[in-house]
């Protein structure tokens, strides 16, 4: 009972601290305007042209399917990274010094917290949705039911194994980052597929469970129709025409209940396998990941000591002007030296800091992958030239502007990272200077894993293309830093871009394709539309940037 009790105050004490920020406040309105969504009828569910009747048995279904679709993804990134942060600030020494400093105890306390704050965002919904319904026509006991059985069966589990996984996530080394963020959009699209395949071990969303009662439903209320097919997506223009029916909602037997709770035991197993993986309590670090997770922790590459200091300080040195020596002076442009090491009187240009500044950050964003990944953007660059006729080139950003994720989504946000706010904000131009050379280098890298299509292209002549990948190079490090610079964490980032990534260039979606592989995107003039947005995104990491030095006083 003691081991219980230990995990359920750890447990509330992760919750009220993850309660006590904005960004709890700011899931929940996302909640609240998803389920202003299922209210308006933007969720268009039918099965052919055939579509269940209006009322809470319908309402239920849609809170249940929307929940299924969109919390499982949004929700994973609200929830993990509460296992890094706990090594960053260290709680985790703290714990290992207390009887309750075991990995089983710190998972499972993890696991319920994340449960926690994934059921308040689905109890909001639930909430909404019964209140919606007494808003337009009242609400009896059953109706209350109908809405909330779809919610606690079908929902509620779901969300539990994303609790589960986002433990997972966090306990192995490689995952924490934003290798782990990007791979669950795969993990996620994979797992919505499987319900479309209908087995039940497999129907996470509830598909296939509501499909079939729709079926036997739609069967018995018009024998002459045979239909198969349940279409579940989102619509702001409201639904089609679609013919109505009478639906009772799902027969909850013991079976249905049973594979319902099956990935509730499938989420808690997999909180139980990351304490398997978690090495929280070392205070020599983790040196189970990778040379990049390394080199991301101490902020530079090893190498040269005199270079890692002026790389992990954002070139400070360069930003006043100096160059940083091994003696601790310190030598300006024109050779002069200062033994106390402060800035020479005959600073360099703006142009010339401003250059070098960027220049540093550049190297920041390319140093300390692993030795695959410079391989990988070397084969990108090759790959551009050996495309059967007729493909672009740019085709191969695809994969390229993968590579980079983990270093663009450190842009705004690697000061708060590292501990090095207050040394960057003193320095010269936290602002005017340090944000648009982080702008510049991330634009920079990402041309430079281009670099194989903006030469095809430049020698094919097609400048129109060319212009369109310049203006998506832009983009993407605008994004990063905005983001970066108002949340102060990765992860907002590494999710958002993969979603953008998945529905505009792969998908071919022209006013969200920032590659310009698809040629309707290049004749609608997306590059236009980037390039603004750009610039409106770097505008906003201004204030951002503000905030951040304001927090640190």
């Amino acid at each position: 009972m003691s081991r219980l009790r230990t995990i359920l105050d750890l447990a509330l004490g992760d919750f009220r601290e993850r309660a006590r920020r904005y960004s709890f406040l700011l899931t929940l309105g996302a909640a609240a305007y998803l389920a202003y969504t299922v209210h308006a009828g933007w969720w268009l569910v039918r099965i052919g042209e055939y579509a269940p009747a209006s009322g809470p048995v319908r309402l239920g279904m849609l809170v249940a399917q929307a929940t299924g679709i969109i919390l499982s993804l949004v929700g994973f990134y609200v929830v993990k990274g509460s296992v890094e942060r706990d090594q960053r600030t260290g709680v985790g020494q703290i714990l290992a010094a207390t009887p309750a400093g075991t990995r089983l105890q710190y998972t499972a306390a993890k696991f319920v917290s994340n449960t926690a704050v994934l059921g308040a965002m689905l109890l909001v919904l639930g909430a909404l949705a019964v209140a919606m319904a007494w808003w337009r026509s009242g609400v009896s006991a059953a109706a209350i039911w109908q809405i909330g059985a779809p919610t606690l069966l079908i929902a509620a589990p779901t969300l539990v194994l994303v609790a589960g996984l986002a433990v997972l996530f966090d306990s192995v080394p490689w995952l924490r980052g934003a290798a782990g963020n990007v791979l669950y959009f795969f993990v996620w699209s994979g797992l919505i597929g499987a319900s479309v395949a209908g087995s039940p071990a497999l129907d996470l969303t509830g598909y296939a469970l509501i499909h079939d009662s729709l079926r036997e439903a739609l069967a018995a209320a018009r024998p002459d129709v045979s239909a198969s097919g349940l279409t579940v997506q989102l619509r702001p223009g409201g639904l089609p025409d679609v013919t109505r029916f009478e639906w009772a909602g799902v027969s909850w037997s013991p079976g249905a209940v049973a594979w319902r709770l099956y990935w509730v035991a499938a989420g808690t197993g997999l909180a139980g396998l990351a304490a398997l993986f978690l090495h929280l309590f070392d205070p020599f670090g983790d040196r189970s990941g990778s040379r990049e997770e390394d080199a991301e922790e101490n902020g530079a590459e090893a190498g040269d000591p005199d270079e890692e200091a002026a790389a992990s300080t954002g070139t400070a040195a360069a930003d006043a002007g100096t160059t940083a020596r091994g003696d601790g002076t310190a030598r300006s442009p024109a050779g002069g030296f200062s033994a106390s090491g402060l800035p020479s009187p005959r600073a360099a240009s703006a142009v010339r800091a401003f250059l070098r500044t960027a220049g540093g950050e550049l190297r920041l964003l390319v140093s300390g992958h692993a030795w695959w990944w410079y391989g990988l953007v070397a084969a990108a660059s090759v790959a551009a030239f050996l495309l059967p006729s007729g493909t672009p080139p740019q085709t191969v950003l695809l994969a390229a502007w993968l590579l980079p994720v983990s270093a663009w989504s450190s842009l705004g946000c690697r000061e708060r990272q590292h501990g090095t706010e207050q040394m960057l904000f003193s320095a010269p131009g936290p602002r005017l200077r340090q944000l648009p050379a982080q702008l510049a280098a991330g634009a920079g890298l990402a041309l430079l894993t281009a670099a194989g299509p903006v030469v095809a292209l430049f020698l094919s002549g097609d400048l129109v293309s060319l212009a369109a990948l310049g203006a998506g190079a832009v983009f993407v490090p605008a994004l990063a830093l905005c983001l970066g610079a108002w949340s102060g964490s990765t992860r907002p980032f590494e999710a958002l871009y993969v979603v953008l990534w998945y529905i505009g260039p792969v998908n071919g979606v022209p006013f969200l394709d920032f590659m310009g592989v698809s040629g309707q995107a290049v004749e609608v003039g997306a590059s236009g539309w980037f390039t603004l947005s750009a610039a409106a995104l770097a505008l906003l990491a201004w204030p951002g940037r503000q905030r951040q030095m304001s927090a640190v006083g």
